[in-house]
């Protein structure tokens, strides 16, 4: 089967047929130390579609859902630089080798070049196979990220 890569509005990725299987394992893939389990609601990611300033790529394979990047567009300031940063990368384990993630991304960077974007920022978690092939598919580790929970 051929795997389809394309920009896609949040409201189609939310309607995915197998929406519900994907974002339950991306959230059991997603956790992060510090911060609570994932809580994903269309709501917010539409809010946040709705600026312009936001972009979803999907894979599907037919009409099943397979990977997603989201991804927000902003200025760096000290730079003047367009830039945009992935908030979530995700492929289902199955298609993990089949080039899925690496073409997700190739995608978003097409998009990004065609709107004005000098910089793509991509977020890994520290020591995952997406912070590896964060490398081998040309970015390079300028800066570590931290978080600090705020009560």
């Amino acid at each position: 089967m051929e795997i389809k890569i394309k920009l896609v509005t949040v409201k189609e990725l939310f309607s995915s047929s197998n929406w519900d299987n994907v974002v339950s394992a991306y959230i059991n893939e997603s956790n992060n130390k510090v911060l609570p389990k994932a809580n994903v609601q269309e709501y917010v990611y539409q809010e946040l579609e709705d600026t312009g300033m936001f972009k979803v790529i999907a894979a599907y394979e037919e009409d099943k859902l397979v990977g997603f990047i989201m991804a927000s567009f902003s200025i760096l300031p000290h730079y003047l630089v367009k830039s945009v940063s992935t908030s979530a990368i995700f492929v289902l384990q199955e298609y993990r080798n089949t080039n899925t993630t690496k073409r997700l991304l190739n995608t978003l960077e097409d998009v990004s070049r065609k709107a004005g974007i000098k910089a793509f920022i991509m977020t890994a978690p520290k020591e995952s196979r997406l912070e590896k092939a964060a490398r081998i598919f040309g970015f390079t580790a300028t800066n570590t990220l931290f978080t600090k929970v705020l009560s």
